[in-house]
């Protein structure tokens, strides 16, 4: 439709989560993984968006640019951009477990979902409240597990991190050869109108294997359903490495497959 991007993308900001601390920790040029190597501009290479340019009479050669701008809220996965000129584009996420990958792709959700959910606990609680003033025997229960809870409060404080702790971790799920699983979502341009419109949101996955800890070149695969891919080989290379970068993340959930 004509206003998709006003009416299916939920927009969330997200700043730069690595400062200083975050460099690596060793001295060698291919030492301890550090996340800061992995971000900056790279070329893509893709046969199959070749084919779908040539079909399409275009004189590109399948050549695209992923971008990587820095780490999620979460400090557990990536956030980049694919653009594949005349085939597609969209928002990245990368990962170092399917896992992850849910956990992160669940903390993009809208914040007026969060706030509905956040009405519907409070909701809750008055209605647990009226009940244990009726019931006095399970208020007394209640007070017991309330007082043997302080693992609770353990719990919270496990939570709280800082940008230099989120570093670490991200680091501790990653591989020696860094390998990420990989999802997209966005448009695909090949299947754009005369008027240059496309059908709506895709959203499909993808795997990135880099050659090493310095993030230099990597191999790895991209699926679309709407263009019948399935696993297709890209490969990338570094043109240049660029700090950490504040991107607006687009993702909508009603778009996921």
């Amino acid at each position: 439709m004509d206003d998709w991007q006003d009416t299916a993308f939920s927009n969330r900001h997200v700043h730069n989560r690595i400062g200083k601390q975050g460099r690596g920790k060793g001295g060698k040029a291919n030492g301890a993984f550090n996340v800061q190597r992995a971000l900056g501009t790279y070329e893509v290479k893709c046969a199959a968006a070749g084919k779908v340019l040539r079909s399409a009479a275009s004189d590109s050669q399948g050549l695209g640019s992923l971008e990587i701008y820095t780490l999620n809220e979460l400090g557990n996965a990536l956030i980049g951009e694919l653009i594949m000129p005349g085939v597609l584009n969209g928002t990245v996420l990368m990962a170092g477990s399917r896992k992850t990958m849910k956990i992160a792709i669940e903390h993009l959700r809208p914040e007026e979902s969060e706030s509905e959910e956040s009405e519907e606990s409070e909701v809750d609680e008055v209605a647990t409240h009226e009940e244990t003033i009726d019931s006095p025997k399970v208020r007394d229960d209640d007070d017991e597990v309330s007082d043997a809870g302080p693992d609770d409060d353990d719990d919270d404080n496990d939570e709280e991190s800082t940008p230099h702790d989120q570093v670490d971790e991200f680091e501790k799920n990653s591989f020696r050869t860094p390998k990420f699983w990989l999802k997209w979502q966005g448009q695909v341009t090949a299947q754009a109108g005369d008027d240059g419109v496309t059908d709506g949101l895709v959203t499909d996955s993808g795997y990135l294997v880099f050659s090493g800890n310095t993030c230099e070149r990597f191999n790895g695969t991209l699926s679309c359903s709407t263009l019948d891919w399935h696993n297709v080989k890209i490969t990338g290379f570094k043109m240049r490495s660029k700090p950490a970068r504040d991107f607006a993340v687009q993702w909508t959930h009603d778009a996921e497959t």
